[in-house]
């Protein structure tokens, strides 16, 4: 393989994988920026003993969140989304509604919100898909003293990925991926969810 076929080839699994150059290089910074405990930590036991929904966050709304909200509620955990820039009253995007049907989701019923308008419940874990979404969050006076913790799902995935690269926009390779990466996570975290979040 010469070199200019060689370079191309890696663009496209680099862009497949990970959805691009920019998030090829912020997915391994973020990987050692976790991995030296330079970024928030997640839930401790107690905490997870105490959760009562997962509630999943990312910019829009559209993609990302709608789709591990439903993925819980498949495998019987209460869940929940929203945007932290989301439109509220929009529908999930159209490629990711599509890959979802593919994958055994629907989500012609989502609705879009924006995290002014959604109601905390007492015990939720939040989950987002980037460390800079849970540093918002976690910002004075952004979410009640009643969520149980926020964390990033991403960390759930082996090997994990703290930062989950948005695939609005993006090819079904990387749909398909990013979806991947939320289906692991979950299957790792549902047995440390309480038994009477599932059915």
């Amino acid at each position: 393989m010469n070199a200019s076929k060689y370079t191309e080839t890696r663009f496209y699994q680099i862009h497949d994988k990970y959805g691009g150059k920019r998030a090829w290089l912020r997915t391994h910074a973020y990987h050692l920026m976790d991995r030296f405990c330079l970024l928030p930590s997640g839930p401790n036991k107690t905490q997870l003993a105490e959760l009562k929904r997962l509630v999943f966050v990312c910019q829009g709304n559209i993609c990302r969140s709608p789709y591990g909200e439903a993925r819980a509620r498949q495998l019987g955990i209460s869940s929940a989304s929203f945007g932290l820039n989301a439109d509220t009253g929009k529908r999930a995007n159209h490629s990711a509604a599509r890959i979802a049907k593919q994958r055994g989701l629907i989500l012609d019923d989502h609705s879009t919100i924006h995290i002014s308008q959604f109601l905390f419940n007492t015990g939720d874990l939040i989950l987002t898909f980037e460390p800079q979404q849970m540093e918002e969050l976690l910002s004075p006076g952004v979410l009640p003293e009643s969520v149980a913790a926020v964390d990033l799902l991403g960390r759930w995935c082996i090997p994990s990925f703290p930062y989950i690269h948005d695939p609005y926009g993006l090819n079904d390779a990387y749909f398909n991926i990013c979806f991947d990466r939320i289906d692991q996570s979950l299957v790792r975290l549902a047995p440390h969810v309480p038994s009477s979040l599932v059915t």
